[in-house]
């Protein structure tokens, strides 16, 4: 079965924010990353099998300058926040990570921010 990114990524947001709303903040972090790691890979021609955020973000900013210009419709997004990225996929098996109230709102901002851009690609005939 082929990957299907664009469907992965909402079906992370919206588990994460599911989640962030029961104060679930550790697998809230973990499926905002899933779903932001998606975002990236749906934008890619062909997506890397690498999970870490912080690489694929590099590896959208080099191909939004040299190769594919739909990358340039997640240019305005930012850096991935740091906690975002930190210690992503392999902090799915940490036992307690504390994160702050200000580290969700950012990574859920940042996340939603990178979704509805994919939506919107999407919806206007974008082949993404």
């Amino acid at each position: 079965m082929a990957d299907c990114y664009p469907v992965a990524a909402v079906r992370h947001l919206i588990d994460a924010d599911l989640l962030h709303a029961q104060h679930r903040f550790d697998n809230a972090m973990c499926h905002y990353a899933f779903s932001a790691e998606c975002v990236l890979k749906a934008f890619a021609s062909s997506p890397p099998t690498i999970h870490g955020i912080d690489r694929l973000q590099d590896l959208v900013c080099a191909y939004t300058e040299l190769l594919h210009p739909k990358f340039a419709l997640l240019l305005g997004t930012g850096n991935p926040p740091l906690a975002l990225a930190q210690n992503h996929p392999e902090r799915r098996y940490y036992t307690d990570i504390d994160y702050t109230d200000d580290e969700m709102q950012q990574a859920q901002q940042f996340t939603h921010s990178l979704v509805d851009r994919l939506i919107d690609a999407q919806l206007n005939g974008q082949n993404v």
